[in-house]
């Protein structure tokens, strides 16, 4: 179990399906069709690592939405610090983390040699692909009626190191 094993395992999935986040529960952490986080979880499992237990109410098994893995798993890490199989996250409304990746390292993609993620868009009809961290998403598209203030003003937001949960130091709540 190692970051660069997440980096292989990711990397076998480029082109499988990517799905619409249908729901807690209800699919899209399968090959045959992925969400963003449901990608995440799958190749994380795959290359061995523990998951905390789901924090939502009615959830059963490990972290699962984008912002479990952003509150509940692995260790944040500067820019600066990236290493293939980090995780990317990004927010698409400004105060919260809405869309996750793996960080693959630098990659040629479309003849240009540049730092990259590995992602499913999280919509239907697309596919697992590689793409260019600077170009991975635009700034947030703020709700000033939200009700919640800006946290975020530019993509991506955050980066974080897996790390194996270890089930015997932490207990979930009952």
């Amino acid at each position: 179990m190692g970051l660069e094993e997440i980096v292989d395992i990711a990397k076998s999935f480029l082109g499988a399906p990517s799905i619409h986040f249908p729901g807690y529960g209800n699919g899209g952490n399968m090959p045959d069709g992925f969400d963003c986080s449901g990608f995440v979880q799958y190749v994380l499992l795959e290359a061995g690592y523990n998951l905390p237990p789901a924090q939502r109410s009615g959830a059963d098994g490990p972290i699962r939405t984008t912002d479990e893995f952003w509150d509940l798993f692995g260790v944040q890490v500067h820019r600066r610090f990236l290493q293939p199989g980090d995780l990317v996250f990004e927010s698409r409304n400004g105060w919260m983390p809405t869309h996750t990746g793996i960080y693959v390292g630098v990659e040629g993609i479309r003849g240009i040699k540049r730092h990259a993620v590995i992602h499913a868009p999280g919509r239907d009809n697309t596919e697992v692909k590689m793409v260019l961290l600077s170009s991975w998403r635009g700034p947030p598209r703020f709700n000033p009626e939200s009700g919640y203030d800006q946290l975020y003003g530019r993509n991506p937001i955050g980066f974080k190191r897996p790390m194996n949960y270890d089930r015997t130091r932490f207990k979930p709540k009952n």
